[in-house]
């Protein structure tokens, strides 16, 4: 199995961050986008904390239900730094 590097897990978490905080700001519960999911809120939770993977497909289905461009948490460098997610 191949070692992730260091910059390659920051990335990872800040997008993870990122995803956290659009799904807060819309109001969104883990158990809501769980529900969605068909997984358990203890899965969902695990996954946007990095504790497990997060699957492809499933952050594709996290970037729809929170009407995201998958390609909109390439910048998240930005609104990390500054504060804004």
């Amino acid at each position: 199995m191949q070692t992730i590097n260091r910059d390659t897990e920051q990335q990872l978490r800040q997008i993870l961050f990122y995803l956290k905080g659009v799904r807060e700001n819309k109001g969104y519960t883990q158990e809501y986008m769980a529900y969605v999911m068909g997984i358990k809120q203890s899965t969902y939770q695990k996954m946007e904390s990095g504790a497990i993977p997060l699957r492809l497909k499933q952050f594709l289905t996290i970037c729809k239900l929170l009407d995201m461009e998958w390609g909109a948490t390439t910048a998240t460098d930005s609104y990390i730094q500054n504060g804004q997610n």
